[in-house]
C-alpha cells in the first residue's frame, strides 16, 4: 500500500518538497486483534531533498493510539512523537516516478509505542483503585506465603 508517496523527478531538478501530511492510519496494518488502535490520523511535516547519491526525507511524525493501561486495562489515548524521522534511499536504485516512504515511517512510529504504558503517565492514573490486589509484606503472617512455594 503506498502511503507517502515522494515525487522523484521533482527531488532530482533540485527542488527541496515540503512535506505537511495527515495519512490515513491503516498503512499501520494494525487489525482488530491489535490491542493497538489508531486514534487519529498521522501527521507528517518535513522536507524531502536530494544529492548527487541520496534522496533523503527529514520529518517529524505525530499519531495517537487508544490502547489499555499496563496496570488497570482501562482504554486511554497515548500520543507517539518521531521528532527525528530520517530514511534515505540510493539514487541509482530509484527509478523516476515516486518514492514510498511509507514501511520505514510504519517502523519508525510502531518502535516508539512503549512495551509497558501506564494511562496516567508515569503511573496509572487508578493505581489507588488497584493497589489492594498488590501483595503488602507487612501484613504477611510468620513469612507464610501461600502459593508461593508450589
Amino acid at each position: 500500500m503506498s502511503v507517502l508517496c515522494i515525487p522523484v523527478d521533482r527531488c532530482f531538478a533540485g527542488e527541496s518538497i515540503l512535506l505537511d501530511e495527515q495519512i490515513d492510519p491503516s498503512f499501520l496494518e494494525l487489525t482488530e486483534k491489535d490491542e493497538l488502535v489508531p486514534a487519529s490520523p498521522v501527521h507528517v511535516c518535513g522536507t524531502v531533498y536530494c544529492t548527487d547519491e541520496w534522496i533523503i526525507a527529514n520529518a517529524r511524525v505525530t499519531a495517537s493510539f487508544r490502547l489499555p493501561c499496563s496496570a488497570c486495562n482501562e482504554i486511554f489515548t497515548l500520543q507517539i512523537e518521531v521528532p527525528a524521522f530520517s530514511h534515505q534511499e540510493a539514487v541509482e536504485g530509484l527509478k523516476r516516478g515516486f518514492w514510498d516512504v511509507g514501511p520505514s515511517l510504519r517502523e519508525a512510529i510502531l518502535v516508539e509505542v512503549p512495551f509497558f504504558v501506564r494511562c496516567g503517565g508515569s503511573a496509572c492514573a487508578h493505581m489507588d483503585d488497584i493497589q489492594k490486589y498488590f501483595r503488602d509484606p507487612e501484613k504477611e503472617i510468620d513469612g507464610h506465603q501461600p502459593f508461593r512455594d508450589l
